[in-house]
């Protein structure tokens, strides 16, 4: 780490005990080297020694934040990485969800920016994690969305990164100035990858371009709504620019990508690109072939210095204007090199990983949230109106979800003895209450091991996800609680038992430790009720060629 990093280490350090100097004046050296004046940051509000308000971690996490992308708007990224790197270990430290997401976030950008894939998406899965567990304050959430649709959009995912900004753009409180200033910076993204999907060459249903342009529309109409700031005359610009490309109104477009330049200075190196291109396109409609080739020619320029991923698609957009202009030989070469970029980069591996992201974070969400039973609950809307327990299609969610981990897990599948004599014998109403009572019950027995599913009539199941759960024990406690509960208070002379079968193995074969759960669930049941059979498949075959180890816990009545 170098001595800049720790200073930026150090120096978020003094969080805990309100100071502020070191933070304040490193940020802005930064921001001072990277825009010219630092005019983005604050100056520090308060040097005494219990700082103010405007010191806390989130004034903090905002003067970082802005710093890490001046210097990537700047074109220093491997700076911003730096600053972005010592920020992540410094904010993680302080045990506060809503800037560790922030943080973690706009990290993920700049290790793409300087080549670091595997670190760039371990700090998108985690910072998605934080999003998605739902426990981020607005602002909070909002930030971090924006910042992970930039994640998305430099890597060219498009879909994903709009995802990303509508996000951002619900969660925004537009009536504070905050909230209306982050509205317009998001509705400019917004309105960016709109134009970027739009624009592309590969296949877009209509249905889907269709929805995008009148998404585009609304967006635009929005933009007008906010004010002359630059940012919005940006944003209106090129809104402009992508519906008159779409409408195919040429002239208009190659007019307000050529506007666009007046407000070229307040731009980064992502909104120069879309700019760019949006320009060679509209000039290429309006048949002004040496202008576009011109456009394209600076937008790849700028893709060379600054978003080495987009290069493949800029190449590749100026080989169909070369085609145009009938020079076949430059055109070939283009396209050439874009297949050459294209293997250098890894652009098509790394939009299948970023398609691939939403699915590794909603994973880490489901093993942080299975580690309490509550929790869980919040992982599907498909609940069991009569225990609150998640339904079957909720099952199906979490087995889908840890069919590609490498950890052992383990599943029992409980049943209620002679439920249907309970029905019939003390009626409808009394085998709800059998029923939630029993549900309570597991909750109480499982603690935070796992996720209880309720699979219908008399039948729950229970996920345990941790390999050195004790599946055989805990179903011992769950006949156990359910034999001794006070089962007169719902009627007089009520019994009630379960039995109960376990599986363990591997949890990317769920679906297999269910069945097998089920089988020593039909075992338990032939051994008397009020039993637990248990399966392990053992992870080496015995001598005697047998895989599987059986235990039985025939439980006094």
């Amino acid at each position: 780490m170098g001595s800049g990093e720790e200073q930026l280490v150090e120096a978020v350090k003094e969080l805990r005990h309100g100071r502020t100097e070191l933070l304040d004046s490193l940020l802005t050296l930064h921001a001072r080297t990277a825009t010219g004046d630092g005019a983005l940051l604050s100056p520090p509000r308060s040097s005494g020694p219990h700082g103010a308000a405007g010191d806390s971690a989130e004034a903090w996490a905002d003067r970082t934040i802005r710093c890490i992308f001046d210097m990537v708007g700047a074109g220093r990224g491997v700076e911003a990485h730096m600053v972005a790197t010592a920020a992540v270990t410094a904010f993680c430290e302080l045990d506060d969800d809503d800037q560790q997401s922030r943080i973690l976030a706009a990290a993920a950008v700049t290790g793409l920016g300087v080549g670091e894939l595997n670190h760039a998406f371990d700090l998108a899965v985690r910072s998605m994690v934080l999003l998605w567990g739902g426990l981020l304050s607005p602002d909070a959430a909002a930030s971090t969305a924006n910042s992970l649709g930039t994640f998305f959009d430099r890597l060219g995912a498009w879909d994903l990164a709009i995802d990303q900004f509508e996000t951002a753009l619900s969660t925004l409180d537009p009536t504070t100035h905050t909230g209306a200033l982050r509205a317009e910076l998001t509705i400019v993204n917004l309105v960016m990858c709109l134009h970027e999907v739009i624009s592309d060459g590969r296949a877009l249903p209509e249905a889907d371009r269709v929805a995008h342009v009148d998404r585009l529309h609304q967006l635009a109409t929005q933009l007008r709504g906010h004010g002359p700031s630059s940012t919005v005359w940006y944003g209106s610009l090129l809104a402009d620019a992508s519906l008159a490309l779409v409408e195919e109104r040429f002239t208009d477009a190659a007019l307000a990508a050529e506007l666009l330049g007046a407000v070229r200075d307040s731009m980064v190196v992502r909104e120069e690109l879309a700019w760019r291109l949006a320009g060679a396109a509209a000039m290429l409609g309006a048949q002004r072939l040496s202008d576009a080739d011109h456009w394209a020619t600076a937008a790849l320029r700028l893709a060379e210095l600054g978003d080495e991923f987009r290069v493949p698609d800029v190449l590749r957009r100026r080989a169909a204007i070369r085609w145009a202009l009938g020079d076949q030989s430059a055109a070939f070469s283009d396209s050439m090199a874009a297949v050459e970029a294209m293997a250098a980069t890894r652009s098509d591996r790394i939009i299948g990983l970023a398609a691939g992201l939403a699915h590794r974070a909603r994973l880490e969400l489901v093993r942080r949230e299975l580690s309490d039973v509550s929790a869980s609950l919040a992982i599907t809307a498909a609940r069991d109106p009569l225990t609150g327990l998640a339904n079957r299609r909720g099952l199906d969610e979490v087995i889908s979800l840890l069919a590609q981990s490498q950890q052992r897990a383990s599943m029992l599948v409980v049943d209620i003895d002679h439920f249907k004599l309970v029905n019939d014998t003390y009626g409808h109403d009394a085998g709800d209450e059998v029923i939630k009572a029993c549900a309570e019950l597991l909750r109480q027995a499982i603690g935070p091991a796992g996720l209880i599913v309720r699979l219908g009539g008399d039948e729950f199941v229970v996920v345990l996800p941790d390999g050195k759960a004790q599946p055989h024990r805990i179903g011992e406690t769950v006949c156990e609680g359910v034999r001794g509960y006070g089962w007169h208070t719902i009627a007089e002379g009520l019994r009630v038992t379960v039995s109960v079968g376990a599986a363990v193995g591997a949890a990317r074969d769920l679906r297999e430790l269910m069945a097998r759960a089920d089988g020593a669930l039909y075992d338990a049941k032939r051994a008397g009720r009020n039993a637990v059979v248990s399966v392990d498949r053992r992870q080496e075959p015995r001598g005697d060629d047998v895989y599987e180890h059986l235990a039985i816990t025939r439980l006094d009545r």
